[in-house]
């Protein structure tokens, strides 16, 4: 094969061009696929033009929106692209001591990689150490980059590190590394890039009516073959002969595709096969493969000597289609078309809480469609988008019942198994044996599904209904197709044997097959594949699932990571981040080089910076934080005006005057979201000189602030309102329980404490209008954890011993360090904060009047801010709202408290609502809280939204809406579109926390705007962007809700482990056929109480249960004495378990 590589300079441009463009490939294409998510390329091409150097390729697109586009690309062919191949002479210039010489050994194999394993087996080329030396092509890399961006920018960037980390250190003419060092060089990922589609020798033109798929498959090969000579040259150059060079390998994960290379005269191997070739170098070799489904057997069998094998693959496979225990998914057309017709249904499935064989499709509109039993759900798993049919009734009736004998059956030990169950087995054995239908290995495989359904993830259960129970409006499916995987990382811990041989087998190096049990009781169990079985065992590892083939109950995984010691606070801690997608990693390089000096004054202000603020360093401030609250982003003040008003001012954190917006830290802090806090760990949005320094609102400390000013009256009364960027100076940064202290001391006159007096009397005001305007006063059973130091060595990344925690109602925040900001500052900028400590007492939250002061103008701010941006931006303002509660819910709450003797339970209203409430809490004081807690958990969950959004779906509301605004904000009546329930309030967004929530951050820049001192923001012009940004803030805020509730229960189950089992009475909250939830006041804690089915029988009618000897009944509102102790099942889920005594007396329940 002729052909021409020319070194020098137009080869260094070149592959600079090839550098650059992968890296902006790599910044925009998030972008890209957010405005253009969905588009496809459609297997057909209309035309070509050739020229010697120029190429003219035409296609069709097709974006989700179902336009077609046509697409040309003009391609200039090139003579004169580097290899790649260290110390090519062809390729490089030896003179030239500045050119770049490549980075492939030319004396080891070189691997071209095929589109499937660049694009399934991403783990196993970052991770495994036997795989290196590694080509791919551009044509390969286009193929990954349509169909996962995700995937395309991890392989650049695993390119990238390998280019940056062997920079300078490849020696011309030997290769990349000699065979005395190669084994240190082995710690080195190498893997480049090769412009293939532009390059002459190696450019195939797409045949008529030829797939993509074999197009690519063309260039694979062609390149391959090109690749081999060159070697064979490049060696010939250097005055090395074959046996001392490398050879060109292609690597698949397909038999024919093998096959097919080697039928050219091409070296390929599959993974599977290069893996055993490495094993002998590297033991470990092939952990991180992924688990793909076999080939489909249904293929003829091959001619020529293969007819008795052939006859028996053919009946295997014929026998395994009758086993197969999953029907076979739609192809994605026929999804499509029925979708089109509406025979068929989208939407995305969620899991009920607690096990993983039933959960609902949520449908656009607010539709639900249940999913019961594992047939139904057809391999789907949370977050997957499905397409459902529908089900007739007789069919869910079906489905119930085999829903019950799944959970039946999971409850099972292996030793009670049926006698036919066993015989099975021995059935399935001779067939391995015989060389009969099941695959190699089927035998472990069955035994490994057996085991997997053992434990079950115990939850009380509902009764079955009838048909005459059955509600008109519940639809219930199954899926036949998945539509989007949610793909996604799962934390959990391998189960070990109980069988004596199998632990031997797996403890012998020998490839074995566990199952992996994810701390998510939602997500089915996983089956692995290891060779470190004894590595693995108890400790907290990730996985993620591969592949799930109709004939296997579970899914097939790799595993990817070890977080830790199963049960250790750390790998707990890890597992808790994990699992809720918290970005838990050190801030980039990028990031830190935005921040400014950690030496920064004022005086490093422009003069026009300094001018521009309103200086308040004379004005009596103060933060009312938790104790040990390092993070403060807001602070309060009062002055008395010379008419007898009062001038309050809610003073934040001006974090956005570091903040830049476009920068390399805006974009992780919009990545991240929200600052996470769990019991032992603070996960911070931004670096830790501004959240606990340059931002942090500290005392006798000048800080920059974006401040909230209000005019009042004593009584409360708005005068008027302002906003401003300040100067001020924090006289002191008091706990909660030291301004209550102040305010309550009669001795204490100083100005501080009589400033707190007065913002106390003000707040009180402020919150009974609230309250008149229909303001819920809800509760929530916040567990306070008390600990007692483990550890006080620390090292540069932990902070030292906090005291109990405190927080602000509404909010979850950790125990922070109580030490001021004296002293140097931090140098290192770490994303997170950990202590590790023992819980020493866990009790409810009690919240004093200072709590509430502060809360009261922290939402008088943020309503303030949010009437004030909407005014400018009535179409692209980031607003929260809180929509209606749950009419079912509040329904069924009304007839329990109905059955208590209160009646009048309204809640048409918001007003209503809080005024039935309060007449709970008259009506039967003992019941108030717990009332407020079950209406609490019918509200619907407050979200962040683009006013942009709301005002698209309700065009022709829009002029009254911008006419109601532009008047005075006392005229404004925009509820139906903006209203938060829970406050009554018209307008509500987030100002008042930016140093750990970025949409404070991103009202902050809308605010400045608003009032005319900084430009527009880019979010506030780009209405999509904006709308994404609101979707990604309530799913990382949800998810840091859960993460930080999760980290309670496990200090509480930590608690009970150490401290032993303790009785307490609890209050019963529901009633289901096989238990009851109890509330435990004293510690916040609320359970399940499963009763004995053979001892008590349940009355739907009457909602309680009632023992079958005695009579005695158990319904919702009765007190029960109860265990509380520590439970660790075989599920590897800790947890606390509730078990009945007895019913309480009434001096127990006093």
């Amino acid at each position: 094969m002729a052909y021409s590589l020319l070194p020098g300079s137009t080869a260094r441009r070149l592959a600079g061009e090839a550098t650059d463009q992968a890296e902006c490939e790599g910044k925009e294409g998030r972008r890209r696929e957010r405005e253009d998510e969905g588009e496809m390329e459609l297997d057909f091409c209309e035309e070509g033009v050739s020229h010697a150097n120029r190429r003219l390729l035409t296609f069709l697109k097709a974006t989700r929106r179902g336009k077609i586009q046509k697409v040309v690309r003009e391609i200039y062919l090139r003579d004169d692209l580097p290899c790649g191949i260290a110390g090519c002479c062809l390729c490089y210039d030896p003179s030239d001591e500045t050119e770049r010489k490549g980075l492939l050994s030319i004396d080891e194999r070189i691997l071209l990689l095929d589109t499937n394993v660049a694009l399934r087996q991403l783990d196993f080329l970052q991770e495994d150490p036997c795989i290196n030396n590694c080509l791919l092509l551009s044509s390969v890399l286009s193929e990954v980059r349509r169909r996962n961006l995700q995937t395309y920018s991890a392989l650049l960037a695993l390119c990238r590190q390998s280019a940056d980390s062997s920079s300078g250190t490849r020696k011309p003419g030997v290769g990349a590394s000699s065979r005395g060092d190669r084994e240190s060089d082995r710690a080195e990922k190498r893997f480049t890039t090769f412009a293939n589609d532009v390059f002459r020798a190696t450019f195939v033109d797409r045949e008529e009516e030829e797939t993509l798929e074999a197009r690519d498959r063309r260039s694979l090969f062609a390149a391959a073959r090109w690749f081999s000579d060159h070697l064979l040259a490049a060696g010939a150059a250097l005055g090395l002969d074959a046996s001392h060079l490398g050879r060109v390998t292609i690597l698949t994960d397909e038999k024919k595709r093998k096959i097919e290379a080697e039928q050219r005269g091409l070296e390929a191997l599959t993974l599977r096969e290069f893996v055993e070739e490495m094993r002998a170098r590297y033991p470990t070799a092939g952990e991180k493969l992924a688990q793909l489904e076999d080939e489909e057997e249904d293929e003829p069998a091959v001619a020529g000597g293969e007819g008795a094998l052939g006859q028996r693959r053919t009946e295997g496979t014929a026998k395994r289609r009758k086993t197969a225990f999953y029907d076979a998914h739609l192809r994605e057309e026929e999804i499509t078309r029925q979708l089109k017709t509406g025979k068929l249904l989208k939407g995305k499935l969620r899991m009920a809480p607690t096990c993983s064989w039933r959960g609902v499709v949520l449908l656009s509109g607010g539709r639900e469609v249940k999913i019961r039993g594992k047939k139904n759900l057809n391999r789907a798993v949370e977050g997957d988008v499905v397409a459902v049919e529908l089900l007739a009734r007789a069919d869910q009736l079906k489905s119930e019942k085999e829903q019950t004998e799944e959970r039946e059956e999971e409850r099972r030990e292996p030793s009670a198994k049926s006698p036919e169950e066993a015989e099975t087995r021995v059935i399935n054995e001779k067939a391995v044996a015989a060389g009969n239908f099941m695959r190699e290995s089927e035998q472990d495989i069955q035994e490994i599904e057996d085991d997997a359904r053992v434990f079950p993830t115990a939850e009380m259960t509902d009764d079955e209904l009838g048909p005459e129970d059955a509600d008109d409006e519940e639809m219930e499916g199954k899926v036949v197709g998945i539509i989007r995987k949610n793909a996604r990382e799962f934390c959990g811990t391998i189960r070990p044997f109980d069988n004596p041989f199998r632990t031997e087998t797996a403890t012998s190096g020998l490839p074995t097959e566990v199952v992996f049990i994810p701390a998510d009781p939602r997500i089915p169990n996983i089956i692995l594949k290891t060779r470190q079985y004894e590595q693995l065992l108890n400790k907290r590892i990730v996985a993620v699932i591969d592949s799930w083939d109709r004939f296997s109950r579970n899914p097939r995984g790799h595993w990817t990571e070890i977080l830790g010691e199963f049960g250790s606070a750390e790998a707990e801690a890890n597992v808790i981040l994990r699992e809720q997608g918290v970005v838990s990693r050190d801030f980039s390089l990028a990031s830190l080089r935005c921040l400014p000096a950690n030496t920064w004054t004022f005086a490093d202000m422009s003069e026009e910076d300094r001018k521009g603020r309103l200086d308040l360093r004379h004005v009596c401030v103060c933060s009312v934080d938790p104790p040990g609250c390092k993070d403060i982003d807001d602070a309060l003040s009062l002055e008395v005006l010379e008419n007898g008003n009062y001038r309050v001012g809610v003073h934040i954190a001006d974090v956005t005057y570091f903040l830049k917006e476009g920068t390399a830290l805006d974009e992780e802090a919009s990545e991240r979201c929200t600052t996470v806090y769990l019991v032992e760990r603070r996960t911070d949005m931004l670096p830790s000189l501004l959240t606990t320094d340059l931002c942090s609102l500290v005392g006798n400390q000048d800080r920059l602030a974006f401040s909230v000013l209000w005019e009042m009256t004593p009584e409360g009364d708005i005068v008027s309102s302002s906003f401003h960027k300040t100067f001020i100076h924090s006289r002191a940064a008091l706990t909660y329980a030291e301004a209550q202290n102040m305010i309550d001391d009669p001795n204490d006159k100083s100005e501080l404490a009589e400033n707190l007096r007065r913002l106390l009397a003000i707040s009180k005001v402020i919150r009974r209008k609230r309250t008149e305007a229909g303001a819920l006063q809800l509760a929530s059973p916040d567990v306070q954890i008390i600990r007692d130091t483990l550890k006080d060595n620390r090292d540069d990344k932990t902070q030292p011993p906090v005291k109990p925690t405190e927080t602000r109602r509404g909010d979850i925040t950790s125990e922070k360090n109580e030490n001021g900001e004296k002293g140097e500052r931090a140098k290192e900028c770490y994303a997170e904060e950990v202590v590790q400590e023992e819980a020493s007492d866990i009790a409810l939250y009690q919240a004093r009047e200072t709590n509430r002061m502060v809360e009261d103008f922290m939402l008088l701010a943020n309503t303030t801010v949010a009437e004030k941006i909407v005014s400018y931006f009535p179409s692209a303002s980031l607003l929260r709202r809180h929509p209606d509660p749950k009419e079912k819910q509040l329904e069924a709450l009304k007839e329990l408290l109905k059955s208590r003797g209160i009646e009048n339970f309204e809640f048409s209203s918001s007003k209503r609502l809080a005024a039935s409430l309060n007449a709970v809490a008259k009506a039967a004081p003992e019941l108030d809280f717990l009332v407020r807690i079950l209406t609490t958990r019918c509200m619907n969950q407050a979200v962040y939204f683009s006013s942009g959004d709301i005002l698209s779906n309700a065009h022709s509301a829009k002029q009254s809406l911008t006419a109601a605004l532009s008047s005075s904000s006392s005229s404004v009546d925009i509820s139906p579109y903006f209203h938060h329930y829970g406050l009554a309030a018209p307008l509500y967004t987030h100002f008042t926390s930016p140093i750990r929530r970025y949409a404070d951050v991103v009202v902050h820049r809308m605010l400045a705007a608003a009032i005319g001192i900084a430009e527009v923001p880019r979010v506030c012009r780009n209405k999509q962007q904006l709308s994404q940004q609101c979707e990604l803030l309530n799913v990382k805020h949800r998810n840091a809700q859960i993460a930080g509730r999760n980290s309670v229960q496990y200090h509480v189950y930590m608690y009970f482990k150490n401290k032993g089992a303790k009785e307490a009475v609890g209050t019963v909250t529901k009633v289901k056929k096989n238990g009851a939830m109890v509330y435990v006041h004293k510690y916040g804690l609320e359970g399940v109480v499963f009763f004995n089915e053979r001892e008590y029988s349940f009355d739907a009618d009457k909602q309680h249960l009632v023992n079958r000897s005695s009579g005695e009944t158990v319904q919702i509102f009765d007190a029960l004495l109860v265990r509380i102790e520590a439970e660790q099942s075989n599920d590897f889920r800790p947890s606390v378990a509730m078990k009945l005594i007895r019913k309480a007396t009434d001096q127990e329940r006093a």
